[in-house]
């Protein structure tokens, strides 16, 4: 799967797709992990489908099977 850019409402309707659920405002503060914000990884520049779904709290399940059908390695596009 290739990398894209994820903005606007096409950020919007990925993570509705993927996500079953999403953090909060308090989860992300109370995280001890500083990690860069979605727009930065995904909408300033092109990200995978795996990256973005790091951004959802818990997967959809469909997601999920896809995931270890395929294996993570395809989805993961490191650090750019």
């Amino acid at each position: 799967m290739e990398e894209e850019k994820f903005c606007g409402s096409k950020l919007v309707h990925a993570m509705s797709m993927m996500c079953a659920s999403y953090y909060s405002p308090d989860d992300i503060a109370m995280s001890s992990v500083k990690r860069k914000g979605i727009i930065e990884i995904c909408c300033t520049r092109p990200c995978s489908l795996y990256v973005l779904s790091h951004y959802c709290k818990t997967l959809r399940k469909e997601y999920v099977e896809m995931f270890l059908e395929l294996g993570n390695a395809r989805f993961y596009s490191g650090d750019k």
